[in-house]
């Protein structure tokens, strides 16, 4: 990518997370779900990104990946103390047999 594609790839994953946002706050989980994917397939990654993908999976009952969303959010922000709150939901959700 040159650089104005690489900037309008970034400024597509940031306006697919802003969508997926608003769905989210609309609880329209799987469609929000999509567009999280979206934006991080543009490259739009930061830790707000992945706690709100975990946020939809968790939602959804997966809880699985769920866990995984918030360890890459954990990653990235390892201060935010709600992350490993938010983990320990899902961890305490999903006890494998």
């Amino acid at each position: 990518f040159g650089p104005s594609e690489t900037n309008q790839q970034w400024l597509d994953g940031y306006n697919a997370f802003r969508g997926g946002e608003n769905l989210f706050a609309k609880r329209q989980d799987q469609q929000a779900l999509g567009c999280f994917n979206v934006a991080i397939e543009c490259g739009y990654e930061t830790g707000r990104i992945y706690e709100s993908r975990g946020s939809c999976l968790q939602s959804l009952e997966f809880h699985p990946d769920a866990i995984e969303e918030y360890n890459k959010a954990i990653a990235s922000e390892p201060e935010d103390c709600n992350l490993y709150y938010m983990r320990s939901i899902s961890k305490h959700a999903y006890r494998p047999q």
